[in-house]
């Protein structure tokens, strides 16, 4: 039988938990969730502040102007922003993608041993963490990648579609 000394076994413990720590805090999707982050900024709602009395006006008028129209409907339009907040949620699950499911921690008590003058407290500590195949984090944030790119592009069309 082979014993490991204390040392070595607290050393290879903390060792174990730094990692474990680390690798929960980072992903492999946050390279492709910065681009298209800037994508979503720069799909912001044309009409997020309050409107202006002129496009009330525009919107209001007996006849009216074609890009007025075409920016009446786009600010208005219940799909669109639809669209639009399914890009944002399809973002989210980019940031969360590739990441390390959370470490757990198992701890257990021999109720018998507490209060017993015969036998020591028995207690049990345990912690474990799955660690997925290589290379799977990062296909998972691919995926999430190329859902995100394809919400992007349906918000796009929906855009498109009401512009013409």
């Amino acid at each position: 039988m082979v014993t490991i000394p204390l040392v070595c076994r607290r050393r290879s413990a903390v060792l174990m938990l730094v990692a474990t720590l680390t690798g929960c805090a980072t992903t492999a999707g946050s390279s492709s969730y910065a681009r298209l982050d800037a994508d979503f900024e720069r799909s912001e709602r044309p009409h997020s502040a309050a409107p202006s009395r002129n496009e009330d006006s525009a919107v209001s008028a007996s006849v009216l102007d074609e890009g007025d129209y075409v920016r009446a409907v786009l600010q208005n339009n219940p799909s669109l922003e639809s669209a639009r907040q399914g890009f944002r949620a399809a973002l989210a699950r980019v940031r969360q993608s590739g990441g390390f499911e959370d470490p757990m921690l198992d701890i257990g008590v021999a109720p018998l041993s507490i209060g017993s003058s015969r036998a020591s407290f028995g207690y049990e500590l345990g912690i474990s963490q799955k660690l997925p195949w290589f290379g799977k984090r990062s296909l998972d944030a691919a995926v999430s990648a190329a859902e995100a790119e394809a919400a992007r592009n349906d918000y796009e069309s929906v855009k498109r579609e009401l512009g013409l």
